[in-house]
C-alpha cells in the first residue's frame, strides 16, 4: 500500500492511503529519533509499518499532536477519511 504523509496549512499531519486497511487503525506512532512509523490496529494491537519514514525536522514541527487525519483513496478518489491517535515518540 502507498502511504504518502502531508502537514497542512496548520501544522496538522495528513496521511494518505491509496487503498483499505482490513483492520481499524487504533492509532498512528512516530519514532522521533529514527522517524519510523507504526500503525497500530483494533482490536489485537497488531503493527504494521510502513516503508516510509519521517525527517528529524518534521518530527519536531508535529511532536505534540494528539491526533492525524488518514485519507483513504481508490483510483485517485478520496473515499474515505478519519482521525485517529497519533503520537510522536523519543
Amino acid at each position: 500500500m502507498d502511504i504518502e504523509v502531508f502537514i497542512s496549512k496548520k501544522g496538522q499531519v495528513v496521511f494518505t492511503c491509496h487503498g483499505e486497511f482490513k483492520k481499524q487503525i487504533s492509532q498512528i506512532v512516530v519514532n522521533a529519533i529514527n522517524g519510523e512509523i507504526m500503525f497500530i490496529f483494533k482490536p489485537d494491537l497488531q503493527i504494521w509499518k510502513p516503508n516510509c519514514t519521517l525527517s528529524p525536522e518534521l518530527c519536531k514541527k508535529i511532536q505534540n499532536q494528539l491526533f492525524c487525519a488518514v485519507g483513504y483513496y481508490k483510483d485517485r478518489k478520496l473515499v474515505a477519511s478519519e482521525y485517529v491517535r497519533f503520537m510522536c515518540r523519543s
